[in-house]
């Protein structure tokens, strides 16, 4: 009978009625700020997607920390490694190099220590380039003492400290590695080809995962390089990292960079194919007017037939008429001629028969001009 009461039509209206006309009142609201709703929803959406992917790579960060100590924990050798010859020792370690088994070379290493002996030199180095990589800072300056008792010497220009810098990086200092690696690029000229390899690649990885205060000090230690010694591949790798990012305050970081460094536009040049592949690979067209916007603004005006018919190629591919018809009247408003093979393409797509146009041998072209495939 209680149930029967509260189920009745009076009572459900009355304890219901509020929800309703609050349900009313927020769809009545959405209709009539459908627009911005949505913007605002998809700008939420975009930062809450960006971050997430932050967060979730240092959650799997942390989570291989754990399983690598634990792995390494259960590791175990049945073996009398002081009564090991240097050729036994050799093989354990190319054995495990070959396999890729990092946490059996880590292990191996620590029993080394542990009895203070040496494999040879090539290993020893791979065995600091797996160290950096795992952000063993520990087992790097073992391994330098484990060296020294040894007597195994490198050649003069060898530095340990380009692998425990590397390790810091790896493990999240990256502003005291940068400290090490400038120490590094100052006193050593000879590793400074390998430092810029090096940061070339921890800039385009370290970028992706840490905070904007970290980038400014990335991008504060590649202006010290180009002031000091007119180095511009570190700024160059922070410029396309940052280029190339969704974040608009990395984007402007670029744009920065590019403003007041105007040499930096040269080295732009050199990395227009690398650039215009990664993008449109990734159907990221947006990167490639931006990229034209900079160009514009620099008057690089000799490059943009490049960036211009990569665009082309990359729309007629797709079929897309209505893009391929606005970058076409785009280079007849800012006088841009483009070879006749595009105007091809384009009434090819205007007929509906986007298949590929081979381009005749008779038909002449710049030597400048890359081709773009994707």
């Amino acid at each position: 009978m209680a149930l029967q009461r509260i189920l009745s039509p009076r009572i459900c209206y009355s304890i219901f009625k509020p929800e309703y006309f609050c349900y009313k009142y927020f769809r009545d609201s959405a209709i009539n700020n459908k627009a911005i709703t949505v913007e605002i929803d998809a700008l939420d959406n975009f930062t809450t997607v960006l971050l997430q992917k932050r967060l979730d790579h240092l959650e799997m960060r942390n989570k291989k920390s754990i399983m690598k100590r634990n792995v390494l924990q259960e590791v175990e050798f049945d073996i009398n490694f002081n009564s090991l010859c240097e050729g036994d020792l050799n093989q354990m370690f190319s054995n495990a190099l070959q396999e890729c088994n990092d946490l059996t070379v880590i292990k191996l290493v620590q029993e080394c220590i542990k009895h203070n002996i040496c494999p040879n030199k090539d290993i020893i180095l791979q065995i600091l380039h797996i160290s950096a990589q795992n952000s063993e800072v520990s087992l790097i300056q073992g391994i330098k003492n484990l060296c020294i008792n040894n007597e195994v010497y490198f050649s003069k220009n060898f530095d340990f400290l380009l692998y425990e810098a590397h390790a810091i990086w790896t493990r999240g200092n990256v502003i005291k590695a940068l400290d090490i690696f400038e120490k590094i690029y100052k006193n050593n000229p000879f590793l400074r080809r390998q430092i810029r390899l090096l940061l070339k690649q921890l800039i385009c990885e370290g970028t992706k995962c840490n905070s904007e205060a970290v980038l400014l000090h990335i991008v504060k230690f590649a202006e010290n390089i180009v002031e000091e010694y007119k180095d511009y591949h570190p700024m160059m790798s922070v410029w396309e990292v940052c280029f190339l990012s969704q974040w608009f305050s990395d984007q402007q970081i670029a744009l920065k960079l590019l403003n007041d460094n105007r040499r930096l536009g040269d080295a732009l040049i050199h990395r227009l194919p690398f650039i215009l592949c990664t993008s449109l690979r990734n159907h990221n067209t947006e990167v490639i007017y931006r990229l034209l916007e900079i160009m514009l603004d620099f008057q690089m005006t000799d490059h943009y037939l490049i960036v211009i018919t990569a665009l082309l190629d990359y729309y007629f591919l797709q079929g897309n008429l209505r893009r391929y018809s606005e970058v076409i009247k785009w280079c007849k408003c800012n006088d841009l001629t483009l070879p006749s093979l595009y105007n091809q393409k384009y009434l090819k797509l205007l007929l509906k028969k986007p298949d590929n146009i081979i381009e005749s041998h008779t038909c002449k072209r710049r030597k400048d001009y890359y081709t773009f495939s994707f």
